[in-house]
């Protein structure tokens, strides 16, 4: 089964799936339209609230919130190591991948994302479901935070130019180049860095797997893999991509955001 799934590939997992809703903010808003309309039985995370915090001055825009906190959550919802677990996004596909990527790093080894999210799904007439949906007593269990996957500025400055590693801007090519940076202010690019813009690949529709493995073809899959965007987002993205393809990565949440705050 592929990593990124579209709504009629749900009906192939579990029966017992977790299903994850995950929206931008942690707004009443946000949490109405949850209450309106989600996957039947899924539970309401959020960016803001649950899967970052609020960035110290040196930091990226969107850095990781207390691992072993999201661990915790994460496993009240009954969710362990070897549950199989489907997140989606009631916006953009960065914020299920965020999730997703988040999974992998305290242990959760059947983690998938719905690729067109909770509007495609919704556009197709799958049924969805209203209103609150409780946490059951059940704890998962074997969940712990690998802080080998966790990748911090120390590493990325001591590394960028090894030739051991790999490091993806997933930026768009004006930004990666230092043509203009309207969102982070300073264009340019991490010394070493090659650029794969996720939205190259990363369409409406989901790129087929000869697609991928086209876009990356030039990627020397046997080096260990950095990815990093501006926040740390869509970086995901492309990592998500790339474990679509049996390659395995690690993202730089910190991102290009936090490089030029700390160099």
């Amino acid at each position: 089964m592929r990593i990124l799934l579209i709504s009629e590939e749900l009906k192939d997992l579990p029966k017992d799936t977790v299903y994850l809703h995950i929206s931008n903010c942690s707004d009443s808003e946000s949490y109405e339209r949850y209450l309106k309309a989600h996957i039947d039985g899924a539970y309401f995370l959020s960016i803001t609230g649950d899967l970052s915090r609020p960035p110290a001055p040196n930091e990226g825009r969107c850095p990781l919130p207390d691992m072993e906190d999201f661990k915790n959550g994460i496993s009240k919802m009954g969710i362990g190591a070897d549950s199989t677990v489907l997140v989606y996004s009631d916006s953009h596909l960065m914020n299920a991948t965020r999730a997703w990527n988040m999974l992998k790093i305290i242990g959760v080894k059947n983690a998938y994302i719905l690729y067109e999210g909770l509007n495609g799904y919704m556009r197709k007439s799958y049924p969805i479901s209203s209103g609150e949906v409780d946490l059951g007593n059940e704890i998962g269990k074997g969940l712990d935070v690998d802080e080998s996957k966790i990748i911090e500025y120390e590493f990325v400055r001591d590394n960028c130019e090894s030739e051991d590693i790999v490091l993806i801007d997933s930026r768009n090519s004006i930004r990666f180049k230092g043509i203009e940076d309207v969102v982070d202010g300073k264009p340019g690019h991490i010394p070493g860095a090659v650029n794969y813009d996720f939205s190259g690949i990363a369409g409406i529709d989901r790129p087929q797997i000869e697609e991928i493995k086209e876009y990356f073809k030039d990627l020397d899959t046997e080096k260990e893999i950095i990815i990093y965007c501006g926040s740390g987002m869509t970086a995901t993205i492309n990592a998500a991509l790339l474990a679509d393809i049996g390659v395995d990565s690690k993202v730089y949440t910190g991102s290009y955001s936090e490089w030029i705050n700390r160099i």
